[in-house]
């Protein structure tokens, strides 16, 4: 009893998180419990675990918390900047698709008028012509655009899936605590 309650005091050295498992930071860092399942690599049979591996399992947990955080933010920020685009180039795209409306409506009339010069005519032409370019790119970027909120939405889901699967690591982290709790009772 008084071995593990003097293992349970003892601290931990914070270093950087590793993409190791968290079985092989526990032998790393924190030293041998009796009956804890962390120090003892799962072989004590009863499920209970000492401070400083709980310690390590909650460092583990919020760091991976914070990162997913991060990641949401990001990419809320960017889908905000990408929908504040869409808009303004929705607007662009209806701005010049009655420009060119208007155009098309002028050339109508200009060839219906034979005192109108053929050069005058051409010119008009040629505009519209630079106005259907301009639309039909920015038709192809609207594209290009929902293809990135398609990325942006699979990478979102899988972040949300990911902060779902940390929820449970804190459930059984939990558990853990009560456990640990509970045979600290018992062993004194």
């Amino acid at each position: 009893g008084s071995r593990s309650t003097m293992a349970a005091s003892t601290g931990y050295s914070r270093t950087s998180t590793s993409s190791k498992s968290l079985e092989v930071k526990w032998k790393m860092r924190v030293p041998r419990s009796p009956f804890c399942r962390g120090c003892d690599g799962n072989k004590s049979g009863i499920p209970w675990k000492c401070l400083p591996c709980v310690k390590t399992m909650e460092l583990a947990y919020m760091e991976e918390l914070q990162r997913q955080e991060e990641l949401n933010n990001s990419l809320q920020q960017e889908m905000l900047a990408i929908r504040v685009g869409e808009v303004s180039l929705r607007d662009r795209m209806h701005d010049k698709q009655k420009e060119v409306s208007q155009l098309s409506i002028e050339l109508n009339e200009s060839e219906s008028r034979s005192r109108i010069q053929s050069e005058h005519e051409q010119e008009l032409v040629k505009y519209v012509k630079l106005g259907k370019e301009k639309h039909d790119s920015m038709v192809r970027i609207q594209s290009e655009i929902l293809r990135e909120n398609a990325r942006l939405h699979e990478a979102a889901q899988s972040a949300n899936e990911e902060l779902t699967r940390i929820s449970h690591i804190n459930r059984d982290l939990e558990y853990s605590n009560q456990k640990m709790r509970e045979e600290n009772d018992r062993l004194h």
